[in-house]
């Protein structure tokens, strides 16, 4: 399983439907890059927890929640995640998974529910899970996260390709040591952000984000890896901020820290939200096209049932203030990214 890519095992889904709060998470929550533009709709991901069958899908609303309706329709038992919008709009990227724990493959299809494509060769491939995947900002290339294995141990690495899914080449190569995933375009489609983590290097288990040029040069870290920041960290609009979650990967999706806008050369960090240490739950999301919110998800303020508390998707300022509510649901419902007007 990707350390950079936490699913729920199905010990932990028998314990959420017990009565007990979140202790892991189906497919993580994701940031995206964000083209400059019109707000557009927001997708997300739901994951039906609550109702039947078990399997999640991507739909999509406006940002005050209204218009909700579903784009993808996963095949019995799959999990479709992980959405994000091309430049125009009109089309999305998302993963499909066979099960909580991968593998995966990536998939596009048409924001009217048309033109679903499987982007992952079939048969022999490179990749033995693939996810997080990631339009450039012209739309004709899409970065993603490639788990391979050597000597049986899992490799993560950044890959790029066509957006029909050919033409792949490996931009960062993860190690044994440190794997590398989560990836998104800056605005001008030169450069990548993405989350590095530590397996055995030093420090160990550190978190950090990086960016890195699409050619693989001027790697440089640009949080300190005491806020130990990532989960799918997005570029704003115009270039100048980048959004990140601390605490990533934080013990049991538990403590799991807070929005934070960055500089791509490391200065300017600064807190978004404030929630305090018994939110179960926070996703990181993305900047809207106009630059002037962010939407994410969390437990901190969602729908609570009696068996459960489950994420729902929010905007905010980047200021912190006028928090909104997107969805209110008894299921999972987060991974979202705002995209543009089409």
């Amino acid at each position: 399983m990707s350390p950079l890519t936490p699913r729920m095992n199905p010990h932990a889904l028998a314990a959420l439907t017990a009565l007990v709060a979140i202790t892991a998470a189906a497919v993580a929550g994701t940031g995206r890059a964000t083209p400059p533009a019109g707000n557009g709709l927001i997708a997300f991901q739901r994951y039906l927890f609550q109702d039947s069958p078990l399997q999640a899908d991507i739909f999509v609303a406006r940002a005050d929640g209204s218009g909700r309706r579903r784009v993808t329709r996963a095949p019995h038992g799959l999990i479709d995640g992980e959405p994000d919008w091309s430049p125009d709009g009109r089309r999305l990227a998302f993963q499909r998974c066979l099960t909580v724990d991968g593998p995966c493959t990536i998939w596009s299809i048409n924001a009217d529910r048309t033109g679903a494509r499987r982007l992952t060769p079939r048969g022999a491939k490179k990749c033995a899970d693939e996810t997080s995947p990631a339009f450039a900002p012209d739309g004709e290339t899409i970065a993603f996260e490639c788990m391979t294995r050597r000597h049986g141990q899992p490799i993560f690495s950044l890959v790029a390709m066509d957006r029909d899914g050919g033409n792949r080449h490996v931009v960062v190569r993860g190690t044994q040591g440190a794997g590398v995933g989560r990836p998104q375009f800056s605005p001008d489609g030169t450069r990548l952000v993405f989350e590095h983590q530590n397996i055995t290097a030093k420090p160990k288990n550190g978190h950090a984000t990086y960016v890195v040029s699409l050619d693989g040069t001027g790697m440089r870290r640009v949080t300190p890896w005491s806020l130990r920041a990532g989960d799918h960290p997005d570029w704003s609009p115009d270039g100048s901020l980048i959004l990140v979650r601390s605490l990533s990967n934080g013990p049991d999706f538990l403590h799991q820290g807070n929005l934070y806008t960055v500089r791509p050369d490391g200065s300017g960090l600064r807190q978004v939200t404030n929630f305090g240490p018994t939110v179960n739950l926070l996703q990181n999301g993305s900047f809207s096209p106009d630059g002037a919110a962010i939407v994410f998800a969390t437990t901190s303020g969602s729908i609570k049932t009696k068996h459960s508390n489950l994420p729902d998707v929010f905007t905010v300022g980047l200021d912190g203030t006028g928090l909104r509510t997107v969805t209110r649901s008894r299921n999972w419902e987060g991974s979202p990214d705002w995209g543009p007007a089409p």
